[in-house]
């Protein structure tokens, strides 16, 4: 495979044009669920010495919501790079994946922690390389392997690449952490809807060389 598949600039470009395009909506998304998530946590707080118990369901209520909003993104992402406007429901009609989504996410971190503690590079290159999973699940259907087999095939020849993407993806992030936290509500986006266009241009330019993608696992 081409060690470059798509370009930095394309893929922020893409992301910002998202950006401003639905930032009625990112900020909309933005207040409900810093209030949803600041209402939760106070209220496990509040009865962690009240209520042993509710607190254990109100923090695993806040846990599962966090799944249903990190996979709701993800549908979000792929939406806006295809410029079609987000809605509310994304987040509710990304339900039916959420087991996947856990599994392979814990998949994900495992492998992720086995290559740090093989002094520490192998956690970065599978951190690139398995990264898509995601997208795989959400877009696709697979399961919790098929998806992480996938984002490893595309990925391959484009590692560094896409691992320089990552860190100006990072960089994207501080420069809204910098502006007050404010400029999180710009610079997520432009990420979260940045990486979904360099997925879209790696599985394209790896089904028009084996045009074959497995079945659910």
């Amino acid at each position: 495979m081409s060690e470059k598949n798509f370009t930095i600039g394309e893929a922020i470009g893409s992301g910002w044009g998202a950006a401003k395009r639905n930032l009625g909506y990112f900020v909309i998304a933005a207040i409900i669920l810093v209030v949803l998530f600041g209402v939760l946590d106070r209220t496990a707080a509040f009865l962690t010495e009240r209520h042993a118990v509710l607190s254990v369901v109100v923090g695993l209520s806040s846990g599962v919501l966090n799944l249903l909003v990190q996979i709701g993104f993800v549908r979000i992402a792929l939406k806006c790079c295809d410029n079609v406007p987000p809605r509310a429901g994304d987040f509710f009609n990304s339900i039916p994946v959420m087991i996947k989504y856990f599994f392979a996410s814990l998949l994900y971190c495992l492998i992720i922690l086995c290559g740090l503690i093989l002094l520490i590079v192998p956690g970065i290159v599978w951190a690139v390389k398995f990264q898509f999973y995601p997208y795989f699940i959400m877009e696709k259907g697979l399961g919790p392997v098929a998806a992480l087999k996938m984002s490893s095939r595309i990925v391959d020849g484009s590692k560094w690449y896409l691992f320089l993407f990552d860190l100006v993806s990072m960089g994207v992030i501080l420069v809204g952490v910098l502006a007050f936290l404010v400029g999180l509500v710009v610079a997520i986006p432009v990420v979260m809807v940045g990486t979904a266009f360099v997925y879209r241009k790696l599985l394209a330019h790896y089904t028009s060389a084996e045009t074959a993608v497995p079945a659910a696992v």
